[in-house]
């Protein structure tokens, strides 16, 4: 793979580190895409990585709406039945919570999940801000269609993050499941 294709893609999360997310003024659907962590003995009792972040970030955004969305918990599926416990706990009504479970934690998968359940848009998908060039290629190429915006977490993007993430996006692009 070219350098000049890793750098585009490395200046790309160095000009999303800096860049505060745009959204629309109505929501039809937040998304949270989980990420890895969160195990049952570890759930409301101390941190459990990306999914806690995200999840916080996602009710946030979810109670700044006048509108009052769709919640979607978009995981694992031992994921999606605690969060969705959680949501309700802090307030979110349960006709409001839509689960997408899924078998493991795939972007591609959790993507393909909301194009199978005709969601209510514009989408925001809410994630870590390392994953937000993934998920726009994802979001393209599966749900060119759709009106997507994306919200992220606070988390700082370093260059751990980003390495892995340009080598995920070469190797998806390569497999056909996303485009550079």
């Amino acid at each position: 793979m070219s350098s000049n294709i890793k750098q585009s893609l490395k200046d790309e999360f160095l000009i999303l580190a800096t860049k505060k997310p745009n959204l629309p003024s109505e929501i039809g659907s937040i998304i949270l895409l989980t990420g890895e962590g969160m195990e049952s003995s570890k759930v409301e009792h101390e941190d459990y990585g990306d999914t806690e972040r995200r999840f916080e970030h996602a009710i946030q955004l979810f109670f700044y709406q006048d509108n009052q969305p769709f919640f979607v918990i978009n995981g694992r599926s031992e994921q999606t039945r605690q969060l969705e416990t959680m949501a309700k706990k802090k307030g979110i009504r349960g006709e409001k919570i839509i689960l997408i479970s899924n078998h493991l934690s795939n972007t591609l998968i959790q993507i393909k999940g909301v194009l199978e359940k005709n969601l209510p848009q514009p989408y925001v998908f809410v994630t870590d801000p390392f994953h937000i060039p993934r998920v726009r290629r994802y979001v393209k190429k599966w749900l060119p269609e759709s009106k997507s915006y994306y919200s992220f977490t606070d988390h700082p993007i370093n260059e751990e993050d980003i390495q892995s993430e340009i080598e995920k996006i070469i190797i998806y692009a390569s497999q056909g499941d996303l485009s550079l």
